[in-house]
């Protein structure tokens, strides 16, 4: 991951890996065959299982199969994409958030007891109507989204002018997350992790810094798991603060060691984010 991260941002390194002399450099930034040997192993194994494997990449490896629309590259292909996308995405998430919380005794309370409003047989629409919940989870995405480096993208046939600019075609543009969701003009105070400016009816996020919030990416392009991930969010918060209420934050989980690395994802400097149950 950090090889794929160093090189999606400096392309130029999977050129010249290759001709340093050193097995373990030049291993760092082999990224996609290292990969794809998973993704051959994951459509492998999901054909072995049949149709009786009902998920997501199960039911592309059939499909396949069965019209024979796409290769077994292609196939193994998207099997890579969806094993980075979905692997560490929503746990980094979701880690950042507990901290976040737990750091916040007032809003930990605030969350808690919006929770225990639940039925104990709720459904997942029940989460959607939760305002601090979902307001948590959102500022966890300005400030903590998995993947805030730059997505880089082609200028088509004809280029394109943007903000009085022309960008002839072919031209690779990019934009990331980690610089516009701390625009001050945008969000005020924005290295606060406040989850209020996302409750309704709160008039310090504007339309503007709404359309500029882009934890998915954004356009024709957007994360196409988008809306499972925020699922998770939802259920996993819920069941968390519902079920873990004598949990506290380890003397080791600190905003030093809480830091972010980047390498295309994010993950804390410390690598991990302790608790402690409470007897």
């Amino acid at each position: 991951m950090n090889g794929a991260g160093i090189a999606a941002e400096i392309p130029l390194v999977r050129y010249i890996a290759p001709l340093v002399p050193y097995k373990t450099f030049r291993d760092m930034f082999n990224t996609r065959e290292y990969l794809m040997q998973y993704s051959r192993r994951a459509v492998t194994n999901s054909r072995k299982n049949s149709e009786s494997a009902h998920n997501i990449f199960s039911g592309l490896v059939h499909e396949s199969a069965r019209d024979q629309s796409l290769s077994d590259e292609e196939v193994a292909i998207e099997a890579g994409n969806l094993i980075m996308a979905g692997s560490d995405t929503t746990a980094v998430t979701l880690t950042y958030l507990i901290w976040a919380v737990m750091c916040r005794p007032t809003l930990h309370a605030q969350l808690e007891n919006e929770l225990a409003s639940l039925s104990n047989n709720y459904q997942e629409t029940d989460l959607e109507l939760l305002p601090s919940l979902n307001a948590t989870i959102t500022e966890t995405l300005r400030l903590y989204g998995a993947a805030p480096g730059s997505l880089p993208r082609s200028v088509p046939e004809g280029g394109v002018k943007l903000s009085g600019y022309y960008i002839p075609a072919g031209i690779t543009v990019s934009t990331q997350s980690y610089s516009i969701h701390r625009n001050e003009t945008l969000f005020p105070e924005p290295e606060n992790f406040n989850p209020s400016r996302w409750i309704p009816g709160n008039e310090r996020v504007s339309d503007e810094a709404k359309a500029a919030l882009s934890p998915f990416g954004a356009g024709s392009r957007i994360c196409l798991g988008i809306h499972l991930s925020w699922m998770e969010l939802r259920l996993a918060t819920a069941e968390f603060f519902r079920r873990c209420g004598n949990v506290r934050l380890a003397p080791g989980s600190t905003e030093e060691s809480m830091w972010p690395e980047h390498y295309f994802l994010i993950v804390p400097s410390g690598h991990k984010c302790e608790v402690v149950v409470d007897s």
